[in-house]
């Protein structure tokens, strides 16, 4: 017969509050009216007209210049996103001037596209703050998963919709 000590039955107890505070899971909820005009590409991103036009969920990371764990992040997901062209991938850079972004990008280039929000407003509708930030948004316009962090390709995959 297993015997636990008073010890070891308080502390379970207080992961299982800890755990139950924190919520089972991650709540989806409807992503709102994000809008950035891109940097290399003439208009801007509209988040619910890509939806409606495109078909595929979209995998949406705000990074900037200045992060450096931006930076280090960037390499996979431009390597998810070549391996997952199911899944629009678009970067925002957040609080960046346009040369600044550009020169990030000739050190870490990407296939994917990139928008700028110049004064940080897409990020505060998102209640971004910090970064980098990885959103992931189905068909139907629902946010239903985010990372706070760093990714490598593993992480990204983890996050990613599975093929249909």
């Amino acid at each position: 017969m297993i015997r636990f000590t008073g010890l070891f039955l308080a502390r379970m107890a207080a992961c299982l509050l800890l755990l139950g505070a924190c919520g089972a899971g991650f709540e989806a909820y409807p992503a709102p009216e994000v809008r950035a005009p891109f940097l290399d590409a003439p208009g801007e991103f509209d988040l619910q007209g890509n939806l409606g036009v495109d078909g595929r969920p979209v995998l949406l990371n705000l990074w900037a210049s200045w992060c450096a764990p931006c930076k280090a992040e960037m390499p996979a997901l431009d390597e998810a996103s070549r391996q997952r062209p199911d899944v629009a991938f678009v970067g925002i850079a957040v609080l960046d001037r346009e040369s600044e972004a550009r020169e990030f990008l000739e050190e870490v280039p990407v296939s994917f596209p990139i928008a700028l929000d110049r004064d940080g407003s897409v990020a505060e509708l998102l209640g971004i703050n910090g970064l980098p930030v990885t959103l992931i948004i189905d068909t139907a316009g629902m946010v239903i998963d985010e990372h706070r962090g760093p990714l490598d390709l593993d992480a990204i995959s983890d996050l990613l919709p599975k093929p249909s």
